[in-house]
């Protein structure tokens, strides 16, 4: 279990084969270009549009010459935008977040990938969309980082929904056995038993994570707060079947052995956890505004030739 760690490659390993094969897929091979357009100078050719009409059916967005090349003109000015301050997202944040925007228009998480071989989009060219938008994102994000929503705001939205769902969050720390790679089928058995020892000696964190620091070769991560709602079902029935003080049975990571020990649980009423949901959505909304007349300004100024 592999809930917890930002490296890349966990992370990669924690979202599925879909990713995987997201990351993989290769570009079409090169065709012949006419420019079409310029905007500030940056080319806008045939072969972009014919891509940019591929790649908002895969996503199941209206597709039409002139709707994709409204898309690459937005492109091209929200990425210069972004490079004056100098925001260039790698490709794991990049990755990331294809599948968040994939999961917004109801795209199943494995299907991504498969959308956009099948429509024949060249690696470059989705990456690069999704690029210029999360970096736009991120700018609108520093820009506007004092709009927040207050309480009265989320009262008012919650009253006016009648949103009552109970929540549990928990307080968790993971506990890794280090298994070298090079210690084969034995050297991993061997930690298997040791962590099944300490989770049966386990049974308060306090006392608990004192008695896994003094293994050999262990990693314990700091307390994390992590809502059922954010959590896969299976994930919460273990999480439930576990008892405060007490580990997850022990299972195999990507670096050794890992137990969850269960530090804390905490029923929130319906209204806080809905009051969460709900100011995250009218944040989003307030910062879409922002950055819709943040896109006007520059595209006022824009120089953009049609040909």
């Amino acid at each position: 279990m592999v809930l917890f760690t930002t490296q890349g490659g966990r992370w990669l390993a924690r979202c599925g084969g879909a990713l995987l094969m997201l990351a993989a897929i290769l570009a079409a091979p090169a065709q012949a270009q006419r420019l079409v357009a310029t905007v500030n100078d940056a080319p806008i050719t045939n072969y972009d549009v014919g891509q940019r009409m591929k790649l908002l059916r895969a996503l199941r967005m209206k597709s039409s010459p002139a709707t994709a090349m409204e898309s690459l003109i937005e492109d091209r000015l929200k990425a210069s935008e972004a490079k004056k301050y100098s925001i260039k997202p790698n490709d794991q944040q990049i990755i990331q977040y294809a599948v968040r925007e994939a999961q917004k228009r109801k795209i199943p998480q494995q299907q991504i990938a498969h959308s956009l071989q099948r429509g024949g989009i060249d690696e470059a060219h989705w990456k690069e969309y999704f690029s210029n938008h999360l970096a736009w994102d991120t700018l609108i994000g520093a820009l506007y980082k004092s709009v927040n929503v207050g309480v009265r705001e989320i009262d008012s939205e919650l009253a006016k929904r009648g949103k009552t769902t109970n929540r549990t969050e928990y307080q968790l720390r993971q506990i890794t056995l280090i298994v070298p790679q090079s210690a084969g089928a034995g050297g991993f058995q061997a930690r298997m038993r040791e962590a099944s020892g300490l989770r049966s000696r386990f049974t308060n964190c306090q006392q608990g994570i004192a008695l896994a620091r003094a293994l050999r070769d262990v990693a314990v991560q700091g307390i994390v707060t992590r809502s059922a709602a954010d959590l896969d079902e299976k994930i919460v029935k273990l999480f439930e079947s576990t008892p405060v003080g007490r580990t997850t049975p022990p299972s195999r990571g990507a670096t050794g052995v890992e137990l969850i020990a269960i530090c804390g649980k905490k029923n929130l009423s319906g209204q806080v956890a809905a009051g969460s949901s709900i100011r995250e959505e009218l944040l989003a909304k307030k910062l879409e505004i922002h950055s819709a007349r943040r896109y006007q300004e520059i595209r006022k100024t824009a120089v953009i030739v049609r040909r």
